[in-house]
């Protein structure tokens, strides 16, 4: 499966490419079923439970995506500043955001 987002438009969208195949589906985002509304879609992960992660940019917030439910899962006291990309890594699922503004790299477990 090759993931795509596209951020021609605002908020963007992320889309799902099976292998030979000649479409794909919308799973966030413009034209997609899921009851979450973006700002701008910057960034997404595939993890390694099968999830997905998209990083919302002006939100400054990831959301996970797992089995069409949609949960915010970047809560807490710091507060992002421009994020611009996310990671998902380790036993404990780990999640990185390459913040810009706060020149920083923020991990959420």
């Amino acid at each position: 499966t090759l993931l795509l987002l596209d951020a021609s438009e605002e908020p963007g969208r992320v889309l799902q490419w099976f292998l030979r195949m000649h479409s794909g589906r919308t799973l966030a985002g413009k034209g997609s079923e899921l009851d979450m509304a973006f700002e701008d879609m910057a960034d997404i992960w595939s993890g390694p439970d099968d999830g997905f992660y998209i990083l919302d940019r002006d939100a400054e917030r990831v959301v996970s995506l797992r089995q069409g439910e949609a949960e915010l899962v970047t809560q807490g006291t710091i507060r992002l500043e421009r994020p611009c990309s996310v990671a998902v890594e380790g036993p404990d699922r780990a999640i990185y955001v390459l913040d810009r503004e706060g020149s920083r790299v923020v991990r959420y477990v």
